[in-house]
């Protein structure tokens, strides 16, 4: 009876454990499923969220693609010249090379001002980008550039300012670009004791220790480096104006083309609104002479040969703002463009074939270009940043991108 009624107790002993191993299989096999279901989200959603940040790029991209052939467009129009604001570049849905993702741009004009719209889609994310445009002058983007060499001789002062801002002073000082595209030794030379508040460059591939002299106590704030491409000058053709013949001093208020300009012995000739000039020959302006121009008015000067400030003779531009006075050089074989000992000068010169002088204590305001570019002894030249701004007739106008969002 005892081993009988033990059998009975072990048999429902293995009855209990069988029928709890049923229950606990089946929990551990949901958590294991609902582990694996955990899992499986967070593959997909992280998928998902790989896709989309494709997507995303994708979609900038083509909105920045959108951008740049905008830019390129309005920059076109300019070298054309067929400029419209009234037939702005605009594109819809154009397609992106090997990709499904598509661009669409506008170009607007507000208060004259220019702006982009550019929208990039891919798949269901979209992208906008607008951009504001400039028109910048390529003319002067480096304020002080000789194309085979560039000399700042002792104790000459070289720094940079912006006439927007106001007059050259303390509160309006800054640093600017020079340099050179030659790569010759001693094609700069920056002399004892000058002082140089910017970055100098040489032309591409160039050993800066070798195509720079520096003398003793020479000061240079910023770095001296290749450039990664020559800088290219254009030769300047002089707009086609109607022959008046000899140029006598006095007061002019209407453009023409003249001979030449020789003023001497207290000769003044006074410029009164916007005025611009072709001179075929040469410019002379000495023995206390003076070309002057007016408050509210702006003279763009083209010549076809030398050009010479000397023996007390002035350049009095009483803007005093240097982009109200533009000489440019029209020739295409070597001319001296010079200014002579204690002149002041606010203007610019853009002469790629000339060498250019500025004598000793003489104080320029503006930007000089040329073949050669000489600034002697104790002289202080000041480069205009605002010289960057341009319109769209300016040689080397281009359009560039001043600030974006997104």
């Amino acid at each position: 009876m005892r081993r009988q009624a033990k059998c009975q107790n072990t048999k429902k002993k293995l009855k209990v454990r069988k029928g709890l191993a049923l229950p606990i299989t089946v929990s551990i096999l949901m958590i294991l499923m609902t582990i694996s279901a955990g899992f499986m989200m967070l593959s997909y959603q992280a998928e998902l969220q790989s896709i989309r940040t494709t997507k995303e790029i994708m979609a900038r991209s083509a909105a920045d693609a959108g951008l740049t052939t905008a830019v390129y467009q309005m920059n076109q129009l300019i070298e054309q010249q067929s400029f419209d604001q009234e037939n702005l570049p605009q594109a819809t849905n154009v397609d992106m090379l090997g990709s499904d993702s598509k661009y669409s741009y506008s170009v607007v004009e507000e208060d004259g001002n220019y702006y982009i719209q550019s929208v990039g889609n891919a798949g269901w994310i979209q992208k906008d980008v607008r951009a504001a445009l400039e028109v910048q002058s390529g003319l002067f983007k480096d304020s002080f550039f000789g194309e085979n060499g560039l000399f700042i001789k002792n104790n000459a002062y070289i720094d940079g300012y912006n006439s927007d801002l106001g007059p050259y002073g303390d509160s309006n000082k800054c640093s600017i670009n020079l340099g050179t595209n030659s790569t010759e030794d001693g094609a700069i030379e920056i002399n004892n004791n000058a002082y140089v508040d910017g970055d100098v460059f040489v032309g591409p591939d160039g050993d800066v220790q070798d195509v720079v002299n520096l003398g003793n106590n020479a000061d240079v704030t910023g770095e001296l480096y290749a450039s990664g491409n020559q800088k290219e000058l254009v030769l300047i053709t002089a707009p086609d104006l109607p022959y008046i013949g000899e140029m006598a001093s006095g007061a002019i208020n209407t453009s023409g083309t003249y001979n030449k300009i020789d003023l001497s012995n207290n000769e003044l000739l006074t410029i009164n609104g916007n005025v611009t000039l072709y001179i075929t020959e040469d410019v002379k302006v000495g023995n206390n002479a003076a070309i002057q121009i007016s408050e509210n008015s702006m003279l763009k000067l083209y010549v076809g040969k030398d050009f010479e400030v000397s023996n007390n003779g002035t350049i009095n531009n009483y803007t005093q703002t240097p982009s109200n006075c533009q000489v440019f050089s029209t020739a295409d074989q070597s001319v001296s463009f010079n200014w002579q000992n204690n002149s002041d000068f606010y203007g610019t010169v853009y002469a790629p074939k000339a060498h250019i002088e500025v004598k000793n204590n003489a104080e320029f305001y503006g930007a000089l270009v040329g073949e050669y570019v000489k600034i002697d002894n104790n002289a202080g030249v000041h480069g205009d940043l605002a010289l960057l701004k341009a319109d769209i007739t300016d040689p080397q106008a281009q359009f560039v991108i001043t600030r974006w969002s997104e």
